[in-house]
């Protein structure tokens, strides 16, 4: 898998954003304004190429009028990480800089997971 492999969590995420808003009969337009945000960033977190802050995904279920439990997070945050860590990266330096970038967009991945699954549990909605 290349370093510019979308993860799969943010696939299947933009999927079920996507699911929603055709199910509400909702144009990205539409979704986008209602979060605040522009109609690209709504394309490219649905098709998974963009990962996603929190502040924006509770905005998008905003609009979408979901919460976090609906949109099925919690099964989101079970599947593994896109990419393996660190060992199987080699130590050049032009590797160990590619290596560091992608542990810290993983680790970010799963601290975003993180937060909205304790978004989930204490019943918080966006």
């Amino acid at each position: 898998m290349s370093l510019d492999a979308p993860d799969p969590r943010l696939i299947a995420l933009g999927s079920s954003l996507r699911r929603i808003r055709r199910e509400r009969n909702m144009s990205q337009e539409e979704t986008a304004r209602r979060a605040g945000v522009h109609p690209n960033h709504v394309g490219r977190i649905e098709r998974g190429s963009k990962d996603v802050r929190v502040t924006t995904l509770l905005s998008l279920l905003s609009a979408l009028e979901v919460s976090p439990a609906e949109l099925g997070l919690l099964e989101l945050a079970d599947r593994p990480a896109a990419h393996p860590r660190a060992e199987r990266w080699p130590p050049t330096s032009a590797g160990e800089e590619q290596r560091r970038d992608l542990v810290n967009r993983i680790d970010g991945a799963q601290r975003l997971l993180s937060e909205l699954r304790r978004a989930v549990e204490t019943g918080r909605s966006p």
